[in-house]
């Protein structure tokens, strides 16, 4: 099983303002784990009805919602 990314404008804009290696590293995070989504074993608290199921991903000192 795997997921699909989908990046919001808000993303878009802060994942371009990051030092390239950075970003290099949250890139390959992010496609490793919509290829491995049952490491995602974070759950996010207090959400509204929508957002309900988000995960969260320690990549160095970012956090992959």
């Amino acid at each position: 099983m795997s997921y699909q990314l989908h990046a919001t404008p808000t993303f878009d804009k802060a994942f371009k303002r990051l030092d390239a290696s950075v970003a290099r590293d949250v890139g390959k995070k992010l496609v490793w784990l919509s290829a491995h989504p049952e490491v995602l074993r974070h759950s996010l608290r207090y959400l509204p009805g929508d957002l309900h199921g988000l995960q969260k991903y320690r990549v160095g000192d970012w956090r992959v919602v």
